[in-house]
């Protein structure tokens, strides 16, 4: 029997071969019974049926989805939302007409069309009014049953397809998980098979799991092989479909901001007993399997939003028209037109992007970086739409009434689920150590590259010995190894691994590693990586793509070439050490590892567009950066200032050499930071000091004459700014337009409001240290929608090797036997 689908879509257009691949050329018009709702302008009217890109089956799909929407005005969302009710109607609606199944197979009363059709289905699902929460209302039977139909066995999708695309079923999906989020290959929860072999024993707990209120089953990804008895970590994880029992399961909604309609929720469980026949294809498949949906998810989430963006532009546009102010309609305003016209173009845009996707997944293509790019596009103009729709209705936007604030609400949804950071999919070999690579390669894993440290079996990387007094058994525990504050402040959201690069067999794995890399780090003097036979030329070999970023203390290349570098000794050569220090006085070291960090700042952003680059080269290519490279670089202003005028710099303490006043003032107990750039700002400063008059004095009354004069200057000021503390100083320049600071202690920093205000400061478990946890210095750069997240602690010496290596098709046979003869060297992990 034909599904009724296609019946449908037939009934639309005449029968030829090439219905499904010819674009439209008439143009059709769904005439919506409730006549207010249609205008003139395509911008407004609703669920315009003429796209001019689609086929004519898409066009098909959008005009008989739009019919079914009629049915489901605004208000009724609206009340669904204040209600957190599920729209059971519409899901049944959907189901009577066919249009569960639109994916899946025929034969299990399926449609069998594309992600094309899907897409446009979900867009309009979304731009009738219904949102996210009309969207997700079916989301899950769309893209989430592919493993089914792709893995279970024919008894299987009759018992579980049939009921599903027949509307008598529905679905919840069980994958996330509260302590591993994104990380999927780190799930915890675990199923057991019990001894009858008829059932499992699963404990655990999910999150995020949409519909678990009223779905009657549930798509479960578990590790049936616990993590650290497995090769590699796609390894253990096996895939269920099963009921919901929930008198096993405990279901606990989630209050949140928006999509209320559709309930998201935590399920616990323990010793739930889940039929061994409810196994989809074979154990330890599972990641295998529950990959086949992403990019079809991600590529459906895009259209959801393009969906919420259109809608909350024709909201917007529609209130412009109508409202009334001054005489005039507020959309003749270009200050109205402007803003939505921008949002107008990028929801364009990203449409152009889901639907070149979706065509490229329906072809058989590869791809994830368009599937990501799509959904990212939409959900960032959609989030933009509704943010505009509610400033274009001013003060009703606020109001529920008028729907545009429940759209900005859900329009936060596509761009927080599901994401990763920026560089999610990107692999790091890090050979580096200390500071300066180490650095960069945090950034990068902070932004989400999988980063695996390489280190020597022996020793490690030094910064793990560099203990300050009374950091060692006072915080970290007995027989972890080498540890240290300084090694975990540049070495989270890594996985270690001690290889011998000097051993034939270990340069072998390391080859084998970069087979599958995108980027190696090192640092290394020059000509040691080729002396190991793993420099450019021979990674290139196996990896025209890989890129190769090496940092060195002078550069490969000129007389230096073969010196150590250190912070300190590039700083002293490169010149920032005669800058450094009180005027008069000898060099200053800077209290951080400035130079060391700049060139792992420097080496972060080569790499990134290395890795642009290769997006329309095809290949990768060597990075090579200096720290004396670095420091050079960073003279600035200094440095051309004697390239061009021949002035030797100075050393100039806290002030500034061509700015007066510019200093840190020592007040009752600390030191007081403020400056005056321009003759207004010191008369603002000598007033809240009480010397009003100085701004009058001959000697000060311009930047070039305090210049001139700083030597009679300075010691008023100083004197004026010791007679307070500098508690009582910032309540005196508070609210005054002033540049002023504390010099503030270490704990003063970290007490700060405004440390805390944009997670500076993060907590995270640690097993080596006593406590059981470390504080880090969180991620200083914050993504809207890519962020930058802490997920793993700092590994102890080797603490992956085997889990990493084994995942590159080393046996445990041959991980035993190589480290007995010193190639590697596995730490377990402590507890």
């Amino acid at each position: 029997m034909a599904s009724p689908v296609k019946t449908l879509i037939r009934s639309f257009r005449p029968q030829t071969a090439s219905n499904v691949l010819r674009p439209c050329t008439t143009r059709h018009r769904f005439v919506q019974a409730q006549q207010t709702r249609n205008v003139h302008a395509p911008a407004t009217e609703y669920l315009q049926s003429y796209n001019v890109d689609w086929t004519e089956s898409q066009q098909s799909v959008r005009e008989a989805i739009a019919k079914i929407c009629t049915k489901y005005p605004d208000e009724y969302w609206l009340e669904k939302d204040n209600k957190h009710e599920f729209s059971l109607d519409l899901h049944q609606d959907l189901a009577k007409a066919g249009w569960l199944g639109i994916c899946m197979p025929e034969e299990y009363g399926g449609s069998a069309l594309g992600i094309s059709e899907a897409s446009v289905m979900m867009q309009t699902l979304s731009e009738s009014g219904g949102g996210m929460a009309a969207a997700s209302s079916v989301h899950m039977n769309i893209f989430g049953l592919e493993p089914v139909v792709k893995f279970a066995s024919e008894e299987q999708k009759q018992r579980w397809l049939v009921p599903l695309i027949a509307g008598k079923e529905r679905a919840c999906f069980g994958v996330t998980e509260p302590n591993t989020g994104l990380d999927t290959l780190k799930l915890q929860s675990l199923a057991v098979k019990n001894p009858d072999g008829k059932s499992y024993s699963v404990t655990g707990s999910k999150i995020w799991t949409s519909t678990a209120q009223t779905a009657q089953k549930i798509l479960l990804l578990v590790r049936t092989t616990p993590l650290d008895e497995v090769k590699k970590p796609t390894q253990g994880l096996s895939l269920f479909y099963t009921d919901l029992d929930k008198m096993q399961v405990q279901v606990t909604e989630i209050q949140k901001m928006g999509r209320a309609a559709v309930d998201s929720n935590v399920c616990f469980f323990d010793g739930w007993q889940v039929p061994a026949e409810d196994l989809v294809g074979s154990e330890g498949e599972g990641f295998k399997q529950i990959m086949q949906g992403m990019n079809a998810e991600r590529i459906l989430i895009g259209a959801e939003a393009l969906g919420l963006g259109f809608c909350s532009l024709r909201k917007a546009a529609l209130y412009a028209k109508d409202r009334h102010v001054f005489g005039r309609p507020i959309g003749k305003n270009q200050g109205i037109q402007h803003p939505l016209a921008d949002s107008w173009m990028k929801v364009e845009a990203a449409r152009l992007m889901v639907y070149q996707a979706a065509r490229m997944y329906d072809a058989g293509h590869s791809t994830g970086e368009y599937a990501n790019a799509c959904k990212y596009l939409a959900a960032d103009a959609a989030f933009e739409a509704a943010e505009r729709a509610v400033l274009t209705h001013g003060g009703m936007g606020y109001a529920k009434e008028y729907h545009v604030e429940r759209y900005f609400r859900e329009a936060m949804l596509p761009r927080l689920a599901p994401t990763g950071g920026a560089l999610v999919g990107v692999k790091i070999l890090d050979l580096s150590r200390v500071l300066a690579a180490p650095y960069c390669t945090q950034i990068l894993a902070d932004y989400g590259a999988d980063v695996i440290k390489i280190e020597d079996p022996e020793r490690g990387d030094d910064t793990r010995y560099w203990t300050v007094t009374g950091e060692g058994k006072g915080m970290w525990k007995d027989g972890i190894g080498p540890m240290s504050n300084y090694f975990s402040a540049v070495n989270r959201n890594k996985k270690s691994v001690a290889l011998n690069l000097k051993h034939k067999r270990g340069r072998e794995i390391f080859l084998e590693m970069v087979k599958e890399a995108d980027v190696v780090v090192e640092n290394l003097r020059p000509g040691n990586m080729d002396r190991l036979k793993i420099g450019y030329e021979d990674l290139r070999k196996v990896n025209k793509r890989i890129i190769l970023a090496s940092t060195s203390g002078y550069g490969a290349g000129g007389p230096m070439e073969k010196r150590a570098g250190y912070d300190m000794i590039a700083g002293a050569e490169a010149g920032l050490l005669h800058l450094t220090g009180e005027r008069g006085g000898g060099p200053v070291r800077p209290g951080l590892g400035l130079t060391d960090m700049s060139t792992g700042l420097y080496m972060h952003g080569a790499i990134m567009a290395a890795l642009y680059a290769r997006e329309r080269t095809g290949e990768g290519q060597r990075i090579d950066g200096s720290l004396f490279e670095t420091q050079v670089a960073l003279l600035t202003n200094v440095g051309l200032s004697w390239l061009n005028m021949g002035v030797e710099a100075e050393r100039w303490g806290a002030q500034h050499p061509s700015v007066v006043p510019y200093d840190a003032f020592k007040t009752k107990d600390l030191y007081f930071v403020c400056g005056a750039t321009n003759d207004k700002q010191f008369a603002n400063l000598v007033k809240i000091l009480g010397r009003p008059e100085l701004a009058q004095d001959e000697r000060f009354t311009s930047n070039g004459q305090r210049v001139t004069n700083r030597n009679d200057l300075y010691p008023i000021l100083q004197k004026l700014f010791a007679a307070k503390s500098t508690t009582e100083w910032e309540q005196e320049f508070e609210g005054s337009g002033m540049p002023y600071a504390p010099i503030n202690t270490m704990q003063r920093v970290f007490e700060h409001p405004q440390t805390h205000a944009r997670d500076m400061i993060a907590e995270v478990s640690l097993d080596s240290a006593v406590m059981g946890k470390i504080k880090l210095i969180g991620p200083a750069i914050k993504f809207s929608h890519t962020k930058a997240t802490i997920r793993t602690q700092p590994p102890l010496h080797g603490e992956h090797t085997n889990e990493v290596l084994g995942s590159f098709g080393v046996t445990q046979e041959e991980l035993e036997s190589l480290q007995e003869e010193g190639v590697l060297m596995n730490r377990k992990k402590v507890v």
